[in-house]
């Protein structure tokens, strides 16, 4: 089954909010127990198979260890990763001042095992921007775009994924995944989300 969040990281409704301008606020901070919060929101009700998702959204503040990410995962998620996970863009921040944004593919390899099938970086996107991150499924092609940039696409065997369903969160470093916060300074960030849709 799908086990892929940071440990050191807790989810509860109260860091998911709408702000003054309607966007849709994903926070992630450090509690006064020294315990990292945020939320992670899921669109369970709306799955497909197929087609295009668009996430328009930006990042306030990146500290070392902010792992924030939209992506879609296949709604029979309790058999991962055949059932299939795509990330549309993925920030991995190693410092504070130094941060990528990912895209990927997760699947299952012949033998059933987890295989990362793609990973490549944005080149030249700026997570603290506003961007249209877009990803188009097709049986045997995905294609990866943010903004105007050029497309990044990826060939394989799609075909198998489950119905998926979008996911928005923030999670937190600490495996092998994204670096550890740096603990002597303060952390805290927020996720802005003005839009997300699909078309077929």
């Amino acid at each position: 089954s799908y086990s892929g969040d940071s440990p050191i990281v807790s989810y509860s409704r109260k860091h998911a909010y709408l702000n003054e301008t309607n966007c849709m606020v994903i926070d992630a901070v450090r509690n006064s127990k020294g315990l990292y919060e945020s939320s992670r929101l899921e669109g369970r009700g709306f799955v497909r198979k197929y087609g295009t998702w668009t996430f328009t959204s930006k990042m306030t503040n990146l500290p070392k260890g902010a792992w924030p990410a939209l992506w879609l995962l296949g709604e029979d998620d309790e058999n991962w990763p055949a059932c299939g996970e795509i990330d549309v863009a993925e920030t991995i921040c190693p410092t504070a001042k130094r941060h990528r944004t990912e895209a990927s593919v997760h699947q299952a390899d012949p033998e059933g095992n987890h295989w990362e099938s793609f990973n490549e970086v944005y080149s030249g996107v700026d997570a603290l921007k506003w961007h249209q991150y877009a990803v188009t499924w097709s049986p045997d092609t995905i294609r990866f775009q943010a903004g105007d940039l050029p497309a990044m696409v990826v060939h394989g065997d799609f075909s198998g994924f489950s119905p998926m369903f979008p996911v928005m969160n923030i999670s937190v470093g600490g495996d092998e995944s994204a670096p550890q916060p740096e603990r002597r300074s303060a952390f805290n960030t927020a996720m802005l989300i003005s839009k997300v849709t699909y078309s077929a």
